[in-house]
C-alpha cells in the first residue's frame, strides 16, 4: 500500500536500454514511495542505477515498464507541455555543478527565472534571497572557475531552487567535494528540506551521507532495490548482502580499519 503522503511513487518500474542487439536492464521492478517532506537517500554502487531511477522521475529517462508518478501524476501519461510545467517544480543539482562558466554567479541563478519569463524586478529581488541563503552574496559577480567546488555547489543549489520546487533531486552531488565541504553542503540541503518543506531525493555510493542526513534510503543493487526502510533500522539491522557490505566498509572506515589478509 502506497501512503497518503507520497510524493513520488514507483510502481513495478523497469528501465532497459538496447545496445549491439541486446537489451540491458538499468532498473528492474521497482515499486518505491518517497513520502513529502522527506529526504530519502538512493545508494548503491556505480552501475547499481540508481542515476537512472532518478531520471525517471523528471522523466530525463522514460521508463520502459511501469508507472512512475511524481506529484500525483502519471508522469508517462503526460504531453510536452504539461511535463514542461511540472519540471518546474523539479530542481536538479549533480556532482559537476553544471554551471554556465561563462556566466557570472547572478546570471547563473538568474537563469531558470529568466526561461520561466519572470519580470525582472521579482527575478532581482528572488536571486539576492537565494545567494543571501546558501552564503554567496559576496560572490555575485564571480565566474564558476573563481570559486571553489563547494562554493559552485551552492550556486547550483540556488540555482535549482529559483523556480520554488517541491522536489529537489541531487544525483552524487557531494562526491567531487572534501569531507568538509561536503559536511558544509549536506547542511545547506538539510536546510532546504527544513526551512522550505522541499523533498530531497539523495543519490550517492557513499553510506556516511546518507547516514548523516536521511530519513529513509533504499539500497540498489543491479538495477534492484534490495532494501528499503529508516536510516537507524538500516545501520542497526541490515539484511541484504549489498547493505551489509556498506554499512561493514564504514564501520571499518570509521575504525581506521585496513584489511590487508
Amino acid at each position: 500500500m502506497f501512503r497518503i503522503a507520497s510524493i513520488i511513487k514507483f510502481d513495478n518500474v523497469s528501465k532497459e536500454f538496447k545496445a549491439h542487439g541486446s537489451t540491458f536492464s538499468a532498473v528492474k521492478n521497482v515499486s518505491l514511495e518517497i513520502e513529502r517532506g522527506s529526504i530519502f537517500g538512493v545508494i548503491g554502487h556505480s552501475g547499481a542505477g540508481k542515476s537512472t531511477l532518478v531520471r525517471l522521475i523528471n522523466q530525463l529517462e522514460t521508463q520502459t515498464h511501469g508507472v512512475v508518478e511524481v506529484l500525483g501524476e502519471n508522469v508517462g501519461s503526460l504531453n510536452e507541455s504539461e511535463l514542461k510545467k511540472l519540471r518546474r517544480k523539479i530542481g536538479m543539482i549533480f556532482q559537476g555543478f553544471n554551471l554556465f562558466k561563462s556566466k557570472r554567479v547572478w546570471q547563473n541563478v538568474e537563469f531558470p527565472l529568466k526561461l520561466a519569463k519572470i519580470g525582472k524586478t521579482e527575478r532581482i529581488e528572488k536571486v539576492e534571497q537565494l545567494l543571501e541563503f546558501v552564503g554567496l552574496s559576496e560572490k555575485r559577480d564571480a565566474f564558476p572557475a573563481q570559486l571553489s567546488g563547494g562554493q559552485q555547489q551552492r550556486v547550483a543549489i540556488a540555482r535549482a531552487l529559483a523556480t520554488n520546487p517541491e522536489i529537489l533531486l541531487a544525483d552524487e552531488a557531494t562526491s567531487a567535494l572534501d569531507p568538509e565541504t561536503t559536511l558544509d553542503v549536506l547542511k545547506l540541503l538539510k536546510r532546504v528540506n527544513r526551512e522550505f518543506g522541499i523533498t530531497i531525493v539523495l543519490i550517492t555510493h557513499t553510506m556516511s551521507v546518507v547516514r548523516l542526513i536521511c530519513d529513509e534510503i533504499a539500497v540498489m543493487d543491479s538495477g534492484e532495490i534490495v532494501e528499503v526502510g529508516a536510516v537507524k533500522e538500516i545501520f542497526d539491522n541490515p539484511k541484504a548482502t549489498a547493505t551489509k557490505n556498506f554499512v561493514n566498509t564504514l564501520e571499518q572506515l570509521e575504525r581506521g580499519v585496513l584489511d590487508d589478509e
